[in-house]
């Protein structure tokens, strides 16, 4: 169709007549010719922006319409795409009053009249519904001021700083931990350099109270069933002397009551009743009783279980005659078993006058 030449701004401006070409040609050749102009020889050549035009004279470059109307639809999807997108992001409302054109799954943190939050509710579609937060969602690294109700606190540590004058008048400043199954106090008392330890754990309960120098002043445990306690008596350090005591349900176990009267034996009357009573590991016995007259005077009581003594034990006693003028000294057996036997001295058809003291054996 011929040689067009480009110009300076690097357009090319092709003149063709229609009319000239066969029907038979089906499509258009554009291409550079080398070193038809000075210097471009081995040189490439791009050519961008073509446009077609019904005309004797060449207008501007323009974009068609069927393009730009393309763009302008593609964008348009876009719009439409993000606007979906940002559509279904859940909403989160932090205020006071109720949000206004919720959608489903919007979520309103409800402040009260400090701005402080005191509720969670989300959109169910209809309503602004309460909800909770599951606890095992939560991780919280510092809490500050706030109450806890009714709730099931797992794998955690507490501390506590404290400082403050108790009952007695002391000034104590400690920490208070719980850990590790244990309830931990350490404290001093900075007036006059005190210090001391409280423990709680499975085992039971521990107390010390150290002097300035660390020495133990006195210690208290009640541990499996024990009480044990000590109290410093002299000196410091590895030359200190200390008081030791133990309590258990034996040492601490106290009763009375009355015997068993057997073999015709009975009390001499109302006032003078055998009477039986243990303290602690210490059981004391007295009282004044009379013989019906037979034979058979042995033996005499049967003491309750818990009176029985630790081993058998000879009681002295006073052996009266019927009369009860005459008088003789005599002694009796309290066995294990807890039987008050007659050993020897004990006037037949009188009466006998005794009273002891022994160490009960432990309670089964």
């Amino acid at each position: 169709m011929g040689d067009f030449a480009v110009s300076k701004t690097g357009r090319v401006v092709a003149k063709v007549n229609l009319d000239a070409i066969d029907n038979s040609w089906t499509s258009v050749l554009i291409y550079s010719n080398s070193g038809a102009m000075d210097g471009s020889q081995n040189k490439k050549a791009n050519i961008s922006h073509y446009q077609i035009e019904k005309g004797n004279i060449a207008g501007d470059w323009k974009q068609a319409p069927e393009d730009t109307q393309g763009q302008i639809d593609k964008v348009n999807d876009g719009l439409v795409n993000v606007n979906s997108k940002i559509a279904a992001v859940t909403k989160v409302d932090s205020q006071a009053t109720a949000p206004t054109n919720p959608k489903k799954g919007d979520q309103w943190w409800v402040k009260d009249a400090n701005g402080e939050i005191n509720g969670f509710n989300i959109w169910d579609g209809t309503q602004w519904a309460p909800s909770t937060i599951t606890q095992s969602l939560l991780v919280i690294k510092e809490l500050d001021a706030v109450n806890i109700n009714g709730s099931t606190i797992n794998g955690s540590e507490f501390t506590n700083n404290f400082d403050y004058t108790g009952l007695d008048k002391n000034h104590f400043q400690g920490v208070t931990q719980i850990k590790d199954g244990a309830i931990n106090i350490t404290w001093k008392i900075p007036e006059n350099n005190q210090t001391g330890e409280t423990k709680l754990d499975a085992s039971g309960l521990m107390s010390v109270i150290r002097d300035s120098s660390g020495t133990a002043l006195s210690t208290a445990s009640l541990q499996m069933g024990q009480l044990y306690l000590s109290e410093l008596l002299s000196g410091t350090g590895s030359s200190a002397k200390f008081l030791i005591g133990t309590l258990d349900a034996q040492n601490s176990y106290r009763n009375s009551g009355i015997p068993i009267y057997l073999n015709g034996w009975a009390s001499w009357n109302e006032g003078f009743k055998v009477r039986i009573a243990r303290n602690g590991r210490q059981v004391t016995i007295s009282g004044y009783i009379k013989h019906n007259g037979s034979a058979t005077i042995s033996p005499i009581l049967q003491l309750p279980a818990w009176a029985c003594p630790a081993q058998d034990e000879i009681v002295n006693a006073t052996s009266f005659d019927a009369r009860v003028f005459n008088n003789t000294a005599c002694n009796l057996s309290l066995k294990v078993d807890g039987r008050l036997v007659n050993n020897a001295g004990t006037q037949q058809g009188g009466y006998l006058s005794f009273s002891a003291s022994y160490t009960a054996a432990d309670i089964k």
